[in-house]
């Protein structure tokens, strides 16, 4: 592992060298890589230096378009999640206090109604 000073040597030996842009398109490459594989920014600003991960986040932002739809996705999966978990266990609830077939048909008709209304609640859900 380098030390802080081995990296600001060489460091300033690159910004000096004919061969820069290369040594900055390299870290660029680097940077966008690891973003887009899902590393962290902060380990990203880390690797490159930089003071703080808001100057990576402002210069590599534009390589993570995708992450607003990223999170709704995420975000719709867990709703998603509980709604189906509300839904079944108000049908379980349905199906313990039904009599026969027609009650129970019935029952899962409101259900359904309910489900679809966003009126489900699964702490006191009642027929």
């Amino acid at each position: 592992m380098w030390t802080e000073e081995e990296v600001a040597r060489f460091l300033e030996a690159a910004r000096r060298s004919k061969h820069y842009p290369l040594f900055v398109l390299a870290l660029s490459t680097h940077a966008t890589i690891l973003l887009r594989k899902g590393v962290q920014p902060k380990v990203v600003a880390e690797r490159l230096g930089h003071a703080s991960v808001k100057v990576t986040l402002d210069t590599y932002s534009h390589v993570l378009p995708d992450t607003q739809h990223e999170a709704v996705k995420a975000i719709e999966n867990v709703l998603w999640t509980g709604a189906v978990l509300l839904f079944v266990t108000g049908l379980v609830k349905l199906i313990g206090g039904c009599k026969d077939f027609y009650e129970l048909e019935k029952g899962i008709h409101e259900l359904c109604q309910k489900y679809s209304e966003g009126k489900i609640d699964s702490l006191n859900f009642h027929r």
